[in-house]
């Protein structure tokens, strides 16, 4: 094992690291400014938990499909790392359900997007961070501040 103060500090690292982000992850859950998010394509109904096409339609989801889509949407615009998504979703469990953050992703991509091949609102700039994107990248590069 090494030496004994190695292996505390080590120990303490992961603490804190593990404590940080479940620290950011409980800051995406905590509750938006706003009730409804409006984009091109569909409104989100964060009260009813539902979201809303113009034809009227509504999509509904899983519990954590459901807990996903909210905590991209209250990071609205900023990458979230799938480290802090995959602690949100399945908290201490991560090692063992971490493959499902994809399949998550794609489930709402199939239920959001117009076109899945070409994410609009659910983007993945690097292949560790997903964004959620209110205006479906029409007016902004993806990444930068929303426009007030």
């Amino acid at each position: 094992m090494g030496n004994p103060s190695t292996y505390d500090y080590r120990v303490r690292q992961l603490r804190a690291d593990r404590l940080r982000g479940h620290d950011l992850a409980k800051a995406l859950l905590a509750s938006p400014s706003a009730n409804t998010i409006c984009t091109p394509d569909f409104d989100i109904d964060l009260l009813e938990r539902c979201v809303r096409f113009p034809d009227g339609e509504e999509a509904r989801f899983t519990p954590r499909q459901w807990r996903l889509l909210e905590l991209l949407v209250n990071a609205a615009g900023r990458p979230v790392t799938d480290d802090v998504l995959a602690r949100a979703l399945f908290g201490d469990d991560v090692p063992e359900e971490a493959h499902q953050l994809p399949v998550l992703v794609l489930q709402l991509r199939r239920k959001l997007e117009p076109d899945t091949r070409t994410p609009r609102y659910v983007r993945s700039p690097t292949a560790t961070t997903y964004v959620f994107d209110e205006d479906g990248g029409q007016s902004r590069p993806l990444g930068s501040a929303p426009v007030p």
